[in-house]
């Protein structure tokens, strides 16, 4: 896969639209979609070079919890 193909696998939106579903979703958005980055980059690198998936589980843990610590202040 070439870099042009890779780049337009990546762009699937606008940054507003990222920036204004990860506000509105307490960032749990942001997750899902470092989540379907990272496949699509994974897919595409080679050998030792891949993104950890281990980060990404604890991009997904880290997000929910401070939603579900968040929300609690939201309607105080």
């Amino acid at each position: 896969m070439n870099n042009e193909e890779l780049a337009g696998q990546l762009k699937s939106q606008s940054t507003w639209r990222l920036f204004f579903l990860t506000i509105i979703t307490l960032g749990i958005y942001s997750a899902h979609y470092i989540y379907r980055q990272t496949k699509i980059m994974n897919h595409s690198l080679n050998g030792g070079h891949k993104i950890s998936e281990d980060l990404v589980k604890f991009i997904f843990v880290f997000s929910y919890v401070t939603a579900i610590i968040t929300i609690p202040y939201l309607f105080a």
